[in-house]
């Protein structure tokens, strides 16, 4: 098995490989092969940028004045909307 030589990039790159993820709607493997990467670096990517967005946006509604059980409870209802979206598009590509 042959080692992937080490592919150094900042999170601007970081980010634009998983928005590449998303967007064109192929498997990590094919991204992964396309950038020289192990799998495994895109789902940790994918992980660390979804939770910061999440942070954010947590501090975002919080600095708003919403209280903690608000920002919870929207939290909770934008993150099933999201897992909405996804299941519907799933089921629409069959």
């Amino acid at each position: 098995m042959s080692k992937r030589k080490q592919y150094n990039c900042n999170q601007v790159e970081r980010r634009q490989i998983v928005d590449d993820y998303y967007a064109k709607k192929i498997t990590s493997a094919q991204l992964a092969s396309e950038y020289s990467l192990d799998v495994s670096v895109i789902h940790r990517w994918k992980y660390e940028l979804d939770r910061r967005k999440k942070t954010e946006r947590k501090d975002e509604l919080l600095s708003d004045g919403r209280s903690a059980e608000d920002v919870k409870y929207i939290m909770q209802l934008e993150e099933e909307l999201s897992e909405y979206k996804r299941n519907d598009s799933y089921a629409f590509r069959r």
